[in-house]
């Protein structure tokens, strides 16, 4: 069985995404928590709905980050590098009005290590 590996070059580069995490303490404030909704992670119940209020047009894909704190993050890319100072010179931004709104609410903008 043959293995494919990737060049030697790329193997200690880390690539970067920049766009919004989906902020599971911003959506615990905007979303009431109704009785009923008894499993430590019910916030996941509302990222299927945020991410259908958003074009599909309006960003690159969804990512999977990492915090500081080893955390992994949901996150709506809108660009991705293997220079994370490239990325962090522009603040994040996007032309989408219902993107904008969400992004006041229930999104925090940032640079992660991309998980993937």
């Amino acid at each position: 069985m043959m293995l494919l590996q990737m060049p030697m070059e790329y193997d200690s580069e880390q690539l970067y995404i920049k766009g919004y995490k989906l902020d599971d303490e911003k959506i615990h404030q905007c979303v009431p928590r109704e009785a009923d909704d008894v499993a430590p992670d019910w916030h996941f119940n509302w990222y299927h709905a945020i991410l259908e209020c958003i074009p599909r047009s309006a960003y690159i894909e969804i990512g999977l980050g990492r915090e500081p704190s080893g955390k992994y993050v949901t996150v709506i890319v809108l660009d991705r590098r293997y220079n994370k100072e490239t990325l962090e010179q522009e603040p994040v931004q996007t032309e989408d009005i219902m993107f904008q709104k969400m992004a006041e609410n229930i999104l925090t903008p940032g640079v992660w290590p991309s998980v993937w």
